[in-house]
Formats: C-alpha cells, sequence, structure tokens
C-alpha cells in the first residue's frame, strides 16, 4: 500500500543558450510534484511544470503538466541514497504553438545531513519538449545543488 504522501516543491534558474551558443535568454522553472511513496525505493508523482523564457521581447510561459516514477535505493548507510526519477509531459499550454511531447530524466545522490531531518543533495537533470510539429523544440538541463526538509530516515 500507500506508505507516503508527499510534496516536492523545486526552483530552478540559469542561462539557456540557443544552438550554437549565438543567443541566450534567463530561464526560470518552478514545479510542484505531488507523491505516493510504495516503499522506501519507489514514488509516484503528478503536477504543474512552469517555466519562464525572459527575452528582450518579453516573457514566454510554458505551462506543463507531468507525471513521474522515482526510484531510490541506498548506497550509504545510514543516509545516502542515489535515485533516478524519469516522466511524460501529459499536457501543456504553450502560447501560440500546439503542444506536441515532452520528457524528462533526473538523477543524483541524497544524503541525510546527521540526525537532523536535513538532507542535502546533488543531480543532474534534462528535459525536452517539442511543440507545433518539432517546429520548436527545447532541450534544457544543467546540475541541481539543494537542501529539503524531510521527516523519516528515506529521502
Amino acid at each position: 500500500g500507500v506508505s507516503v504522501v508527499g510534496l516536492d516543491l523545486r526552483y530552478r534558474q540559469g542561462t539557456l543558450s540557443a544552438a550554437g551558443g549565438a543567443e541566450q535568454h534567463k530561464l526560470v522553472e518552478g514545479q510542484a510534484l505531488l507523491g505516493l511513496r510504495f516503499g522506501p525505493w519507489l514514488t509516484l508523482e503528478a503536477g504543474p511544470h512552469v517555466r519562464a523564457y525572459v527575452t528582450p521581447a518579453g516573457t514566454e510561459r510554458w505551462v506543463l503538466w507531468e507525471g513521474q516514477v522515482r526510484a531510490a535505493a541506498q548506497v550509504i548507510r545510514p543516509g545516502g541514497w542515489v535515485y533516478l526519477r524519469v516522466g511524460r509531459v501529459l499536457t501543456a499550454d504553450i502560447p501560440g504553438m500546439a503542444f506536441d511531447h515532452g520528457q524528462g530524466a533526473d538523477a543524483g545522490l541524497e544524503l541525510r545531513l546527521g540526525g537532523t531531518p536535513l538532507w542535502g543533495h546533488v543531480g543532474y537533470w534534462v528535459h525536452r519538449a517539442s511543440a507545433s510539429g518539432a517546429l520548436r523544440v527545447e532541450t534544457v538541463q544543467g546540475m541541481s545543488l539543494g537542501v529539503a526538509l524531510r521527516r523519516g530516515e528515506t529521502p
């Protein structure tokens, strides 16, 4: 059965370079995932993912609704876990374009900081979305560092 219901909130920002690197835009993302954990190693998650591209012409916002599966394994006792999260975009609102498809992945290491409820995180993520018959394809990727507040012995 389901052992835990959780909420995962994420924020990312950075610079997006076009193919060839000539043009750069600021990128800001926010995500909220509601998760159902089935034991310490398997979690199903779903929720909105909002992406904003800031260009000289203005801000373009994409709203993506995603479903994800997260698998984790303990590699360091007592509190070191590796994880892999893969997901698909279920539907999206992209201004002026018809959504085609999207997917992403996130992998990393989470460490519980002593006996505290604090967890440190380091990882790598990649996300790809396509719109208007692949007329526009966006692939974003990056490293992530973070700290989370959690109850319990597992992330």
